[in-house]
């Protein structure tokens, strides 16, 4: 500073520039191919001395900066500025083609450099969502959708994807166990065209009585490098409604082997929430997903045994079968698949839709309904004894 003024001194911390830059960031939003964009940026003097400032000319064909002019636009006579006045300069954009364009203005003071960044908007794609989502008040374990249709207002194909997250709240079990995520969106992803339209659709499951907090996470994917990001803010509310068992025990008349007996039971709904419900075997989510994980690995140990015990004994007749069947060898099959004989690979397919069709019955879901607002639902289990003992068992409803 020693080698450009004798006032060496400032009133100006070091930590921001001596001229405060307005705008400090230059944007353009609406240009046309082959046109010519002007746009002004002041710089204010914010010392108690006269300062000189120097915009340098970008690297770029495509913008280009004035000389110095003052608030009204007159060229100046002389490059200092005095305390507390302004000084503008002018930006032309010529730009060539409808894309976006980007330059970064070098500012000289008497003490620092600093960089302005200028950028010209390119075609965008902008999805209509609003700003936030507020699904009211919703029963606890029950799902509670909202669907919007969603248009590109923009001048670009969208291509998006949805990420819904919840916030942690503070001073809950959830925040130090990492906190379930109640919002879900779909369709995760999609395209859209230029003012089409796509119906997407948010959903709040709460698993507590507490309001819950999060944001809807959109990301474009288009032509530009840089990637786009917006946000909505999803609000709900979890309450425990009033919904009860007409009898919460009930005892099954006595009946014979293979015959059955049946009582009915009532779902009551005093809320004025629609609630639906589930019957399970297990008191939560999670312990009948640890039960079903392990049927799973049993199932799989077991077809590994049995294929290994196939194995074992068919390799014994598969080459006397073979030198007894020539003509039964698949020359079609490619690889060693057409060296088997029809029956093992009939014992072997027979034994995979076993297992498979073992799988996808631990894979069904437990019956559900859905309870209107203050209303009742009957239900009927069914009792159909193996053997002739006394019976018992839990439900969850």
């Amino acid at each position: 500073m020693e080698d450009t003024t004798c006032a060496t001194t400032s009133v100006v911390s070091v930590q921001v520039p001596i001229f405060q830059p307005f705008p400090s960031q230059l944007q353009i939003t609406t240009y046309q191919p082959f046109g010519s964009i002007t746009e002004q940026i002041f710089f204010r003097n914010n010392d108690n001395v006269n300062r000189r400032i120097k915009v340098l000319q970008p690297d770029s064909p495509y913008f280009e900066v004035s000389a110095a002019r003052d608030p009204n636009g007159a060229e100046l006579k002389q490059s200092t500025v005095g305390a507390g006045m302004e000084v503008m300069f002018i930006v032309k954009f010529k730009p060539q083609e409808h894309r976006e364009y980007k330059c970064d203005l070098v500012c000289r003071t008497e003490r620092e450099s600093f960089v302005i960044p200028v950028i010209a908007m390119g075609p965008r794609p902008v999805l209509d969502f609003p700003d936030d989502i507020n699904f009211g008040t919703a029963a606890v374990k029950n799902e509670l959708e909202k669907t919007l249709i969603v248009r590109n207002v923009g001048s670009e194909v969208a291509h998006f994807n949805l990420d819904a997250m919840t916030f942690a709240e503070e001073n809950t079990a959830d925040a130090d166990q990492g906190t379930l995520n109640v919002f879900s969106a779909s369709p995760s992803d999609g395209l859209v065209e230029v003012g089409q339209t796509v119906m997407v659709t948010i959903s709040f499951t709460p698993t507590t009585a507490t309001t819950f907090n999060g944001e809807l996470k959109i990301e474009y994917h288009g032509q530009d490098v840089t990637q786009k990001t917006s946000y909505v803010s999803l609000t709900g509310e979890a309450d425990n409604v009033e919904v009860f068992l007409s009898h919460p025990n009930i005892l099954q008349e006595p009946t014979y082997i293979s015959l059955s007996s049946q009582k009915t039971v009532k779902v009551c709904n005093r809320s004025e929430i629609p609630v639906r419900f589930d019957w399970r075997a297990f008191h939560t989510t999670q312990d009948e997903e640890m039960e079903r994980a392990r049927l799973l690995a049993e199932l799989d140990e077991m077809q590994s045994l049995e294929e290994a015990e196939l194995n074992d004994q068919l390799d014994a007749a598969v080459d006397d079968d073979r030198d007894a069947n020539p003509e039964d060898s698949d020359a079609s099959l490619s690889g060693d698949e057409g060296m088997v004989p029809p029956k093992v690979r009939a014992a072997r397919a027979a034994l995979r839709q076993k297992y498979r069709h073992l799988k996808h019955a631990l894979q069904v879901r437990t019956p559900s309904a859905r309870s209107r607002s203050l209303a009742q639902l009957h239900c009927t289990p069914t009792f159909s004894p193996p053997s002739p003992f006394p019976l018992f068992t839990h439900a969850y409803d």
